[in-house]
This record gives structure tokens, C-alpha cells and sequence, in this order.
């Protein structure tokens, strides 16, 4: 279990991950609302990606589902 433990702190280290480069460009209220649709398990992390790339954000489902696992380097937003 020390191990396990040391690997996921580990991977908690290095840049921000393309998701979170997104979140930090938003303006406060839509930060805010997609903020808000990560918590909601019932809004897919493909149609999250769809709608940031309707806004002009290149992100992959892959990648928001990877942040909302927490399974990404960067911190969580």
C-alpha cells in the first residue's frame, strides 16, 4: 500500500494538463459553470469536450475524463 500511495503522489507532479490550460483561459462565470458540470456525473465528459470545442478549446473526452478521475498530473479544478 506504500507504494501505491507514493506512485499516486507522484503522479499528482508536473505541468497542468490541457484541461486545466482550458479552465485558466475561461472568463469566472463560464469557469465557474464548467466547474459546476464536472461534479455532475450525469453530463459525459464527451459532451463536455464537444461544447469546449464548439468554443473554439481543442480537448479530447479522454482528456477532461482523465482530469475528472483525477488520474492527470495537475491539480484539481
Amino acid at each position: 500500500m506504500d507504494d501505491i500511495e507514493a506512485e499516486k503522489a507522484q503522479a499528482k507532479k508536473g505541468p497542468d494538463c490541457g484541461f486545466v490550460e482550458i479552465y485558466k483561459a475561461l472568463h469566472k462565470p463560464d469557469a465557474d459553470d464548467l466547474r459546476d458540470a464536472l461534479a455532475r456525473p450525469e453530463i459525459s465528459s464527451a459532451v463536455i469536450a464537444r461544447v469546449l470545442g464548439k468554443q473554439g478549446h481543442k480537448v479530447q473526452s479522454q482528456t477532461v475524463a482523465r482530469h475528472r478521475r483525477g488520474e492527470c498530473s495537475c491539480v484539481r479544478v
